[in-house]
């Protein structure tokens, strides 16, 4: 008979605990309000693919250009970017943040994209493999240990999260030695990798 008594007991105590996490999601719109909720579908939504926040059963869905972040207890775990001057805004996993920061995000193929932030600039940069080291020399061509149309900075330095990265770093202390990059740990779901050429 008692364990009749705590099978309800326990069913309650996993519902509250369940409710609490939920309310641990959250959105800030881009007018600076903070939604709470849950995030059923996990962060990391496939560019262009909206971003669904649940509030029990209501379905509040947000786009780049509606939200300015979005995260959980921890915080901020992805960012609305503009690419390019005029371009569309992007929801973008921060990588590397400092002088040159770096995001990405994944296309609707699984396959990773990168962007560059300079420090003087409002809007993230695509970094597009067919003409990435064109790209990497505009943004980056101010380190003189950096030469990218060598063979050996494109074993490197791939577009892939390591070498992005690790580019990231290395263009950083190059330019600011003393001012440090701050590495953000990669989701679970991030394992694509595709090399400096077109190629994957």
């Amino acid at each position: 008979m008692k364990h009749l008594y705590l099978l309800p007991l326990l069913l309650l105590a996993s519902l509250s605990g369940h409710a609490q996490r939920t309310r641990q999601d959250f959105v800030v719109k881009t007018n600076g309000d903070t939604l709470r909720g849950e995030f059923r579908k996990g962060f990391y939504q496939p560019a262009g693919q909206p971003l669904t926040l649940y509030q029990g059963a209501v379905a509040l869905p947000f786009t780049p250009g509606s939200a300015n972040s979005y995260g959980d207890a921890a915080g901020a775990v992805v960012v609305s970017r503009r690419v390019g001057p005029r371009g569309p805004h992007v929801f973008v996993r921060p990588v590397g943040l400092g002088y040159l920061s770096l995001y990405a995000d994944t296309d609707e193929q699984g396959q990773s994209q990168f962007y560059l932030l300079r420090p003087d600039s409002s809007y993230v940069v695509k970094i597009v493999p067919a003409s990435a080291q064109l790209t990497l020399n505009r943004l980056m061509g101010d380190c003189p240990t950096l030469q990218f149309g060598t063979d050996e900075t494109r074993r490197r330095y791939p577009i892939s999260y390591r070498g992005m990265r690790a580019l990231v770093l290395a263009y950083n202390a190059c330019r600011r030695p003393g001012q440090p990059t701050r590495v953000v740990a990669p989701g679970a779901d991030w394992r694509v990798e595709r090399g400096l050429s077109s190629h994957a």
